[in-house]
């Protein structure tokens, strides 16, 4: 969580930026995070970073394309020291992955305090407005965490949060809410132009049923790409539902040349198999590009260093997810490691 002073700096460095630049992880968190923001500021402009969390030196065109004054850095895992060099403006980074050092970088990271909290938690935290609740809880569940304002909301709107829901699996499975996560998310997939537009269109949102009633013609392009987007991925859920869990470890592939759904349908399956270590990856230009989702009992990332080991594969994330690419030609022996270490942690888990 951030402490007053980082809310109140947070707050001034909003309210004096005329021109605020945001960057933000292409999912319903960071998504949320943006939107929170932007709606309550009214001003600025946002763009989504697509395939993995990581500011590089090559973003450094966005804010100068848009003559920003400020850069706000929105639930990325990582920012390049040359990309705060080079972009030669104030940056403001929020976040809640693995801890960074950045330099000459107003840093902000909810695990500094010992915690796990997700962005949008903490966006909420600067501009307090009561109207954006649910879109602050969309963002906290989306995210695998239940924030405590989730009562509000649910009070505000209880048709999307109802009783006697009271964990994430059950809210993103069973409500309204988790109709409207999958739909951020979802809307989020695909070319880059469309899911400027999809942004586009959330930004005029300032109602849920805007999107849940199609009460809007911006509510009505969102939910149409969501229901496009849910037809692929409810065919590719029933194919990989004809797979089954073997000794603890859940594996599916497919092949897509456009759409990745591996975040979401390795969620899913997670809750389905909610013992088991699921990993769905989607096999494009040589590689297997996974989601890996594990059991709160298990630590999946601490394995990460001995699972990438000698091979070409890379990837990160957070204690019970990750991403990770790996070459097709090392596939077989990332699973053969992957095996010994769910085999290791059922070893100590009994």
């Amino acid at each position: 969580m951030l402490t007053q002073s980082q809310i109140e700096l947070l707050h001034h460095a909003l309210e004096k930026s005329q021109h605020p630049f945001f960057i933000f992880h292409d999912d319903p968190d960071g998504l949320a995070s943006y939107l929170l923001l932007l709606k309550h500021y009214k001003k600025g402009t946002g763009m989504a970073v697509k395939a993995k969390p990581h500011v590089t030196e090559e973003y450094c065109r966005y804010p100068q394309e848009h003559n920003a004054d400020t850069v706000f850095v929105l639930d990325i895992a990582l920012v390049d020291q040359e990309f705060i060099d080079t972009v030669k403006l104030p940056v403001y980074w929020i976040d809640h992955h693995p801890v960074q050092e950045p330099k000459r970088a107003h840093y902000f990271n909810s695990r500094h305090t010992g915690k796990n909290i997700p962005t949008p938690v903490m966006c909420l935290q600067i501009t307090n407005n009561p109207a954006h609740v649910w879109l602050a809880t969309l963002g906290a569940i989306g995210d695998w965490y239940w924030p405590a304002y989730a009562e509000q909301c649910r009070i505000d709107y209880p048709d999307l949060l109802p009783q006697p829901v009271n964990t994430v699996p059950d809210a993103l499975y069973n409500t309204l809410m988790g109709v409207l996560i999958h739909l951020f998310s979802f809307n989020l997939k695909g070319t880059s132009q469309d899911v400027k537009r999809s942004i586009h269109y959330l930004e005029q949102i300032e109602d849920p049923y805007e999107i849940l009633n199609q009460t809007s013609s911006a509510g009505s392009f969102v939910w149409k790409r969501y229901l496009n987007i849910k037809h692929a991925y409810d065919l590719l859920k029933e194919k990989a539902l004809r797979s089954t869990p073997k000794e603890g470890l859940y594996v599916f592939t497919y092949t897509a040349d456009t759409l990745s759904l591996t975040k979401d349908l390795a969620n899913e399956l997670l809750y389905r198999f909610p013992n088991t270590v699921i990993i769905l990856g989607r096999h494009k230009s040589g590689e297997y590009r996974c989601s890996i989702r594990a059991p709160i009992t298990i630590n999946i990332s601490k394995h990460l260093p001995e699972l990438v080991q000698g091979i070409r594969a890379k990837g990160g994330g957070h204690e019970q997810a990750i991403g990770i690419g790996v070459h097709e030609d090392d596939w077989e022996i990332f699973l053969a490691r992957m095996k010994d270490v769910v085999q290791e942690e059922q070893r100590i888990e009994t």
